[in-house]
Order: C-alpha cells, then structure tokens, then sequence
C-alpha cells in the first residue's frame, strides 16, 4: 500500500471513530481545520474534475496526524491503522470508557429511567431505542452522554420533548440567531424545532459494538 492510500484509510478509520457519516466528517474537518466537503469526497472516493482519483495531500495529512496524534509519536499517521484493533482510533473511546479505571463507574442507565429520573450523573451510558440515528449507531447501540458538554453543531444531543419523551437527534443551527434544529440521521425519523426541546445531554462517545 503507498503513502496516500494509506493516509486515506486511517482518515476513513478516523471518520468512523468520530461517529461516522457526516457527523465524522464535520468532527475531523474541524479537528484538522480542513473543509469538510474536502473531507466528504476523499471518503466517498469521488474524482476530481479530470477524472483523477483524489488524494489525501502532504499538507491535509499533517494537519490530521498533527489534529489526532493523542501523544503519538510523529509518523503514526504513515503506519496503516486496522479498523478496531487496539491501536485503532476507532477503539478509542470503547477503550477510554471500558478500560481505564476512572471510567469504569459511568452508569448504564435504561431509557424510561433518563426520562423520569430529575438528578442524572454527569455521565452515564443508554442503549438507543430505535433507528433514529442509522446507519451510524443502530437500535441498541450504546451511546455515553455528558450532562455538562454544551451542543456542539453536528453532534447528537440527547433532548426531551413537551411530553417528556427522550429523543437522539444530531443538533444543527438553523437562520434565526439562536435557534436550532434537532434533526435524526435516519431520513425516517422526524425532525424537531429546539424551541420545542430541552437539551438533557451530548454526546461524549459510543461502545463499539
């Protein structure tokens, strides 16, 4: 494997580690200070204008390895990365929340419980309840949420509505100043106004399955 295919299978093990879809993208582009449409067509092997493949480039892949080098010695981003290994970003959060010894206490928390309980920990882990947020984390994926991150654009959100249903939805800013969306990665799902939520947690990281 050459030097640019493997920079463009670490970065697509890297979108995957940061939720995957648009969601990664958006996350390692703004990581990276790279565009996320840059980041969208290398991923999805979309050709230039002449045709050509495109590839990641010298200064791209620096600024990725530089972004997500998490103490790792210069060069990591050379070497290839196997999707869910135990060097793999793809299992870093599994590893920082099922190994390290702080994070072995986060709470599993059931659905109904979130809805009714007043005091959640500031972090804790739920299983998703339905689709809503496929193919990226299907029903029964565990999600770990963080009750003091504020909603980053992009990023899933956990929101409960006027009735007190629990929803995961990814937050977007829409026109209005300060208004907001809460929109489902799976088209099949409905979207929400944010003026009809209220944020209970964001998301911190997934299990990998």
């Amino acid at each position: 494997m050459d030097i640019e295919s493997t920079w463009l299978a670490n970065l697509r093990v890297l979108v995957a580690s940061e939720g995957g879809g648009r969601v990664g993208y958006r996350s390692v582009s703004e990581a990276a200070g790279l565009s996320e449409e840059y980041i969208y067509q290398l991923c999805e092997g979309k050709p230039k204008k002449d045709g050509a493949p495109r590839q990641v480039g010298k200064r791209a892949a620096k600024k990725i390895a530089t972004a997500f080098a998490n103490g790792r010695s210069d060069g990591w981003f050379d070497l290839p990365l196997i999707h869910g290994g135990s060097d793999s970003p793809a299992r870093r959060v599994a590893q920082s929340l099922s190994h390290h010894p702080t994070t072995m206490q986060i709470p599993d928390l059931k659905w109904e419980q979130v809805m009714v309980q007043k005091h959640l920990p500031q972090e804790f882990r739920t299983q998703l309840p339905d689709d809503s947020c496929s193919p990226n984390f299907p029903k029964g994926h565990w999600i770990v949420w963080n009750t003091d991150r504020s909603p980053s654009p992009g990023k899933l959100i956990l929101a409960c509505d006027q009735w007190g249903q629990l929803h995961a939805r990814v937050y977007q800013l829409s026109g209005a100043p300060g208004s907001w969306i809460a929109t489902p990665m799976n088209p099949g799902y409905a979207p929400f106004e944010g003026a009809t939520l209220t944020v209970v947690a964001s998301y911190r990281g997934h299990l990998e399955p």
